[in-house]
């Protein structure tokens, strides 16, 4: 029995895919595969290989951690805009805390992102 993460990783890099604007022929291209493949993958009638994971994050801007968690968001996609990929992967994995952990990960975000607004007040 496959694991769910794994079943499910040809749902994800098909809704990022599409997400990006990119047909199955361009991301097959990007990753030097057939459009054939690309489609199995999706259809979850194979998994892909580990260095294909690898590529496929890659082309699809994206933490390889979401793409094998699953953890498929507009949150996920905008991570790749995210300068630092450190930051990027960190925050690529929130959807692993708990409520509790997601609670004190906001508290402390806003507490940062106030200090910095009062700082830039204060410069002006």
């Amino acid at each position: 029995m496959k694991a769910f993460a794994e079943s499910q990783v040809g749902n994800t890099i098909a809704l990022l895919r599409r997400d990006k604007g990119l047909t199955q022929a361009e991301l097959a291209e990007k990753l030097e595969v057939t459009q054939s493949v690309v489609a199995r993958w999706e259809k979850n009638q194979v998994q892909p290989r580990t260095k294909a994971l690898e590529k496929i994050a890659q082309a699809l801007e994206i933490p390889l951690t979401s793409l094998l968690s699953g953890g498929y968001s507009k949150v996920a996609i905008r991570l790749s805009e995210v300068d630092d990929p450190e930051l990027a992967d960190l925050l690529g994995q929130v959807d692993k805390l708990n409520e509790r952990e997601r609670d004190a990960l906001k508290v402390f975000m806003r507490a940062i992102l106030q200090q910095i607004q009062i700082g830039s007040l204060v410069k002006r």
